[in-house]
């Protein structure tokens, strides 16, 4: 479905299907944070700051997710397996 984000029939034409790129372009209340190469490193090594830190990143990119979804639900005329 994000690829209606890039689509240039039935769908926005943001550019980018990158979720970072639609959150800004619908203005999400929610918003993917950045995180670090060095988290992620220290996260496979059990540093529990750092498995903290991706475990948010993950969640919000999961609530983004969601709330683009809603904006592009419109657009899909029906949906496929």
């Amino acid at each position: 479905m994000i690829y209606r984000a890039r689509a240039t029939s039935g769908g926005v034409k943001i550019g980018s299907s990158k979720l970072i790129n639609v959150q800004k372009f619908f203005k999400c209340e929610e918003e993917k944070d950045d995180i670090s190469w060095e988290d992620w490193q220290r996260a496979a090594m059990y540093d529990k700051k750092s498995m903290n830190r991706v475990v948010s990143h993950c969640e919000a990119d999961v609530r983004v997710t969601e709330e683009v979804y809603w904006h592009l639900l419109p657009m899909v005329k029906n949906i496929t397996r």
